[in-house]
């Protein structure tokens, strides 16, 4: 995103901060889901994973004269879904196993500011396809932290073997 944005600000929504000033761009991902059964190969186990990515461009516009600015948000969005459909941009989600996909169309949501000016602002969703790092004995793979209270000694366990158990039978 801020390959293509460059003079841009990307944030997460849903963060506790200022809103910057234009051009900015908001994600959120949302419908998480992961495949129930997992691809083991020789560098691990991983679960192929697909989430919505809502993707708000807010710019101000192209300057026409003075103070008179032109919607280019729809445009300039239309813009990076072509950035991403490209062939050096396909190659490089490969590498990365991930895959993402515009989920038609992209909406202009321009809308009156404060009575006397827009806010020019485009929307689109995409589908992004990824593998998760499913290793280790619990499966929380070797990376990623947990910071609703998830106890990290279970990461990166190693496994064990129970070799001798006694059983004990009660009389009743």
């Amino acid at each position: 995103m801020k390959h293509f944005f460059t003079d841009a600000e990307v944030i997460w929504v849903e963060q506790s901060m200022t809103k910057p000033q234009f051009p900015y761009v908001t994600l959120k991902a949302r419908n998480i889901t992961k495949n129930l059964h997992s691809i083991e190969s020789d560098e691990g186990k991983y679960y192929p994973c697909t989430t919505n990515l809502e993707v708000n461009l807010y710019t101000k516009g192209r300057r026409v004269t003075g103070d008179n600015y032109e919607n280019t948000a729809e445009d300039d969005l239309l813009e990076f879904v072509k950035f991403l459909e490209s062939d050096a941009m396909l190659e490089a989600a490969g590498r990365n196993n991930i895959a993402i996909q515009l989920l038609p169309p992209v909406r202009d949501l321009t809308e009156l500011y404060h009575e006397n000016s827009y806010r020019y602002r485009a929307y689109a969703e995409f589908t992004v396809s990824y593998m998760e790092d499913a290793s280790g004995r619990y499966g929380l793979g070797a990376d990623g932290e947990n910071y609703s209270g998830g106890n990290p000694m279970y990461r990166n366990q190693e496994d064990y073997v129970i070799e001798i158990v006694e059983i004990e039978e009660e009389k009743t």
